[in-house]
């Protein structure tokens, strides 16, 4: 993040500014829940509020405020410039916590990130709040992948959420809400962060490394979530797309589309290649969800999206149903840390197979569908 991004934020400014409102006005609330879809932009407004509570310089707008008396949003934004800003872009700013289980290649943050430990491996919640503010002002905590977060390290939080501080914020950011504790989310003022317009996400995409069809398409698949975009791009999903797109038209083999998938390259994370393998079948797997909604919204066969699925035959809904209860299982399975090699295979297998036989095992209407649409 540059000075000028600190100071521009699109689509989720509104409710920054309202939070900035209310901390000049000394109502904000200790503890917030940003929630949204995934790459909708949740945790950039979380650094944008952080950067606005420790900003010490002159705003957008202050002077013609210290006229009328009223401050508005663009007033309390971060400056960019002063010593504060400065060391929050740098990433050294005494009072600001980030926990980035995707930034350290994380599968999930547990106990000792949350409450000081023997193992812990780095800054801690708990001891960064037992510090009094370096410089005079807020303390900021901001959890990313919220969701993340095992058992016991969200009711470690807990004590935090129940007793708070003075001048301390905590902003979990999270798709998955549900997948938080109901005694964190209760205590936790709940923000949502919806997919942008379709010129805020112009405006912020640019001149996208994609042209033509190629770029519409991964602009109605990012469905208003620019960070969805740019990994879409990071990670060659449109490649991932054809592959699996090609198996459900009949023109291709589970074993050669296995092959090309194992090869892909791109930004998986994971600090062990086992992790980034994990991590690579995970995406496959939700672009091989993705298609089956499409083509189960279509009725069958796809015209969502582009072409990819223009070659795909109409098929039952039964079969269709299942092919996603296999993904879901499979999903399932990459978490619980199975071999990768073997999932991949018999995702592959589902979604080449042209019907359902005796032997295969479904159930329409389970919710399984609505169970990953929702999360």
């Amino acid at each position: 993040m540059s000075a000028e991004q600190l100071t521009e934020l699109r689509g989720h400014g509104g409710v920054v500014e309202g939070l900035l409102r209310a901390a000049h006005e000394g109502r904000l609330p200790h503890a917030l829940c940003l929630e949204g879809p995934e790459g909708v932009g949740k945790f950039l407004a979380a650094r944008h509020l952080a950067a606005g509570l420790l900003c010490t310089g002159e705003r957008t707008g202050e002077r013609a405020g210290e006229h009328t008396g009223e401050h508005t949003g663009d007033a309390l934004r971060a400056c960019g410039l002063c010593g504060p800003c400065k060391r929050f872009l740098a990433g050294t700013h005494p009072d600001v916590l980030v926990l980035d289980p995707r930034a350290a290649g994380e599968e999930s943050l547990k106990l000792n990130r949350i409450a000081e430990r023997d193992d812990s491996p780095g800054p801690t919640v708990g001891g960064f709040l037992s510090l009094k503010a370096g410089e005079g002002g807020y303390r900021v905590v901001i959890v990313r992948d919220a969701e993340l977060m095992n058992a016991a390290a969200q009711n470690a939080l807990l004590k935090t959420l129940e007793e708070p501080a003075a001048r301390v914020v905590l902003a979990l950011v999270t798709s998955r809400p549900r997948q938080l504790l109901e005694t964190v989310r209760s205590r936790c003022v709940a923000l949502s962060c919806a997919p942008l317009a379709q010129d805020e996400m112009e405006a912020i995409l640019g001149d996208l490394a994609a042209g033509g069809e190629r770029r519409a398409e991964l602009m109605s698949w990012g469905r208003g979530a620019p960070g969805r975009v740019l990994e879409l791009v990071a990670r060659d999903m449109l490649t991932v797309r054809g592959h699996l797109a090609a198996l459900l038209a009949g023109e291709a083999e589970p074993a050669e589309s296995g092959r090309c998938l194992r090869e892909l390259e791109g930004d998986f994370g994971g600090k062990t290649a086992t992790a980034q393998a994990r991590e690579r079948l995970r995406a496959v797997l939700e672009v091989g969800l993705e298609l089956l909604r499409e083509l189960l919204l279509a009725g069958g066969h796809g015209t969502v999206h582009g072409a990819a699925l223009a070659a795909v035959r109409p098929a039952s809904q039964r079969l269709r149903h299942w092919q996603v209860d296999q993904l879901l299982l499979a999903l399932q399975d990459v978490g619980a840390n199975m071999n990768t090699d073997a999932i991949l295979d018999r995702a592959l297998t589902a979604l080449h197979r042209r019907e359902l036989d005796a032997g295969c095992l479904t159930a329409p209407g389970s919710g399984g569908w609505a169970a990953w649409d929702g999360a």
